[in-house]
């Protein structure tokens, strides 16, 4: 796969070289790593080889990045704690494989813009990622069904951002169970003056490269408010 945008070879291989030197420095002891636009999946397989104390792993636009790769590089990262991804075509029993390879996973993002797949990604985590105190699920397809599977399946969870996903209509009992057992929870109409990680780095990367698109796509859907940056 070609690199995006205007990044060059050159640049993308001299990115990759500082990341693998800030590995090194860290002698296995770094715990937060946020990787945006640059990320292989060899350089993704050298961080979870010699980091095995990963607690947040960040992945923004890597699209060198496989979903094959993350499956494997999950098992090397017992600890870790915190996922949040941008990265496309992940199928959903992949996600289910990362949820059970790392079972101290307390934060979970996934941006999806697949119009393919329903309940599927819901019912990957609910499977498998039963300690999720924070879960964001911008934009995706997901009904009524999903939500609640990810209810019951997931006791501990404390935030949840459903923003966008527009198949769920919060039934009235639906939303008193919400209301009950989350204490923040992002609707899908509410407003996005705030919008998520991978949203952002979504919008961000778009406008860069392709801002016609990217205007069309976040400022003038008639289904998307307005964002606002402060």
């Amino acid at each position: 796969m070609e690199p995006s945008g205007s990044l060059s070879r050159t640049t993308l291989r001299k990115l990759e070289m500082m990341c693998r030197e800030v590995v090194d420095r860290s002698q296995g002891q770094l715990i937060d790593i946020t990787i945006v636009c640059f990320g292989t999946n060899d350089l993704i397989s050298y961080v979870s080889q010699r980091c095995s104390h990963l607690k947040c792993l960040k992945l923004g636009h890597c699209v060198l990045v496989s979903s094959k790769c993350l499956k494997v590089v999950a098992q090397n990262l017992k600890k870790l704690e915190e996922l949040h991804l941008v990265i496309d075509e992940i199928p959903p029993e992949d996600i289910e494989n990362i949820g059970t390879s790392c079972p101290q996973l307390k934060s979970f993002t996934y941006f999806s813009t697949n119009i393919d797949i329903v309940d599927e990604y819901a019912m990957a985590v609910a499977r498998s990622m039963p300690n999720l105190h924070h879960l964001c699920l911008f934009g995706h397809r997901m009904t009524n069904k999903g939500l609640e599977a990810i209810l019951d399946s997931c006791p501990r969870l404390e935030s949840l951002d459903i923003r966008r996903c527009f198949n769920i209509d919060l039934p009235d009992n639906l939303r008193n169970r919400c209301s009950k057992q989350i204490k923040h929870l992002m609707r899908p109409n509410d407003p996005i003056y705030d919008p998520p990680w991978p949203f952002i780095i979504n919008f961000v990367y778009e406008l860069l490269y392709d801002p016609v698109y990217a205007l069309k796509l976040y400022y003038f859907r008639p289904d998307y408010p307005v964002l606002r940056f402060y």
